[in-house]
C-alpha cells in the first residue's frame, strides 16, 4: 500500500499523465525528478504519514523500493517511541496515584505497609 501511494505521488510529482506510473526500479532522478520536486515529495510524504522526513532520505534511496523500505523502518521507530512514551506515562500515573495513597496514609499504617512489603520480599526471596 505504501508502495503504491508512494509511486502515485511521484508520479503527481513528476506531472506523469493519469494511469502513467514511474518503474519502482528506476532511479528518481534517472525518472526526471529534481531537488525542487524531490523536497516537494518529501514534504507532501511527510505531511500525509506525520513523520519528519529529511530530503537526504530521497537522495539516500535508490529507487521507490529502497524509499518504501526506508519509510516503513521509520514509521515502526516512531510507533515504538510512541508506545514507549505511552507506557512512561502509564507508569507515572500510577506511581502518583501510589504516592497520593501513600500521604493520606498516617505513620502507623506506612510503617504497618513497609513491614508486609519486607515480609513479602523476604518470601519472595526465600
Amino acid at each position: 500500500v505504501l508502495l503504491q501511494y508512494l509511486q502515485a505521488q511521484l508520479a503527481k510529482t513528476l506531472g506523469l499523465r493519469a494511469g502513467q506510473l514511474p518503474d519502482l526500479d528506476t532511479g528518481f532522478f534517472d525518472l526526471g525528478l529534481d531537488s525542487l520536486m524531490g523536497m516537494e515529495l518529501t514534504g507532501r510524504v511527510a505531511q500525509a504519514l506525520d513523520l519528519k522526513l529529511q530530503f537526504t532520505l530521497l537522495i539516500e534511496s535508490a529507487n521507490l523500493k529502497e524509499l518504501t523500505d526506508s519509510l516503513l523502518l521509520a514509521l515502526a521507530a516512531e510507533f515504538e517511541e510512541d508506545q514507549a512514551i505511552q507506557a512512561e506515562t502509564a507508569h507515572e500515573k500510577h506511581m502518583k496515584g501510589k504516592a497520593a495513597m501513600l500521604e493520606k496514609l498516617n505513620d502507623a499504617e506506612v510503617v504497618e505497609l513497609l513491614n508486609t512489603s519486607l515480609d513479602n520480599f523476604d518470601e519472595t526471596v526465600s
